[in-house]
């Protein structure tokens, strides 16, 4: 079958997945030239198709030359001379991997007995070991088609865009990104998470990377003292409300290994199939829980595709912090506070309601965080949002307090404001 590169675009190679040979468990990768002779896009099929299984963690059991001439050698002739198995996964230099694993076919289309070399660029790879794969069917599906990679972005405020960078930037927002580290990784279509240091740090944005890395002209680079700059073009996806933090990550039994909180001191981080899976349920769960707060939506041509954009106000602006500050992150309806029920997982996570509806508001009306927004947990979010307009705050109470005495006794009901 054909390989594509990063971009998705078919490379002069080709690509065949077989049972191994032994018959155990895992398959073998069989990669030529299709075009024979030199073929500079065979290094960049090879390159993508070791990342690939990094992003599968297989592991490499042994890697042949099986051209026509090298097939004449007996198998350990014609099998490279590395250290296996050699386990894939975030951590390897596939760049590496790739250089040391030409070099080793050159001795063995230069055996005797192999007139002809490996022209055809010929090898079997076996793998083993790869659990994200279970089939030769899923191989062929995972190996032949773009794998999207998920990277960690650091942003420091200090440096770049300042503390209010996110304030007014939704998503379709467009600009680029420094890349530090991993220029012949990173690729079009890999997912970037936005990551702030600091004191509040943690990931406040997921966006798709787009097109290739370049070097940035002098006149535009960040560090305008750095010898050279290489960035590549990003859009914002969506905005993580509330972001998720690095105290809250610290708790998680995987997560707290992301590589950004081990060894902070970088821009660019890889982050790990398993990693971005519990990740995404995170980012999942926050959209849900603002679900009720979609005040604008806009309709492509297509009519079949809505995209949403939830109240800015009530998002992590200046307003937003302003709400905050005064009046602090316990729930106006019931009281509950985050993070004193569940510790510092809770810390700071709270929703913020817009006294006024914003139906009811004039465009471009200021919002005062103070004295038009009020903190509210998820749950009594929702329900205020239940009514169009909104149900007042007050309402709310009178509501939980209500049914509270006639279910379960007037002991249950909602502590008054003093």
């Amino acid at each position: 079958m054909k390989i594509s590169d990063s971009r998705g675009e078919e490379l002069d190679a080709e690509l065949s997945v077989l049972p191994r040979p032994s018959g155990a468990k895992g398959f073998a990768v069989i990669l030529e030239s299709r075009g024979g002779g030199r073929n500079p896009e065979y290094n960049e099929a090879l390159f993508e198709l070791l990342r690939r299984v990094s992003v599968a963690e297989g592991k490499i059991v042994s890697i042949e030359v099986i051209s026509d001439p090298a097939l004449k050698l007996p198998r350990e002739d014609r099998s490279l001379n590395m250290h296996f198995p050699i386990q894939l996964s975030s951590d390897v230099d596939i760049e590496s991997l790739r250089l040391e694993i030409g070099r080793e076919q050159i001795p063995i289309a230069q055996k005797e007995g192999a007139a002809g070399g490996n022209r055809t660029k010929r090898i079997s790879i076996e793998i083993a070991d790869c659990d994200k794969v279970q089939s030769i069917e899923e191989a062929v599906q995972f190996l032949g088609a773009h794998t999207r990679r998920t990277w960690v972005f650091q942003w420091n405020p200090l440096v770049y865009g300042g503390e209010n960078f996110l304030d007014d930037k939704k998503p379709g927002y467009s600009a680029s990104w420094s890349v530090n580290r991993y220029k012949k990784e990173v690729a079009a279509g890999d997912r970037m998470l936005l990551w702030r240091s600091g004191s509040e740090s943690g990931i406040y944005a997921v966006a798709t990377l787009k097109g290739k890395v370049f070097k940035r002209a002098k006149a535009e680079q960040v560090n305008p003292d750095s010898k050279e700059e290489w960035a590549i073009n990003f859009q914002f996806d969506e905005i993580v409300d509330p972001p998720i933090l690095r105290t809250s990550l610290m708790v998680h039994p995987v997560l707290k290994e992301l590589d950004v909180i081990r060894f902070p001191n970088a821009t660019n981080f890889k982050v790990g199939v398993t990693e971005w899976d519990l990740l995404e349920k995170e980012i999942r769960e926050r959209s849900q829980a603002l679900a009720d707060e979609v005040e604008a939506s806009v309709e492509y041509p297509e009519g079949a595709v809505k995209q949403v954009f939830v109240n800015a106000y009530e998002r992590s602006g200046p307003a937003r912090k302003d709400c905050i500050n005064h009046h602090g992150t316990t729930c106006a309806v019931c009281t509950f506070n985050f993070e004193e029920f569940y510790g510092s997982m809770g810390e700071g996570f709270i929703h913020v309601h817009h006294l006024l509806d914003l139906s009811l508001t004039k465009p471009g009306q200021k919002v005062d965080g103070v004295k038009d927004l009020r903190p509210v947990c998820p749950n009594c979010h929702a329900m205020l949002h239940k009514s169009r307009p909104a149900h007042s705050i007050e309402w709310l109470k009178k509501q939980i307090q209500t049914e509270q005495t006639e279910l379960k006794g007037p002991d249950r009901s909602v502590p008054q404001p003093n």
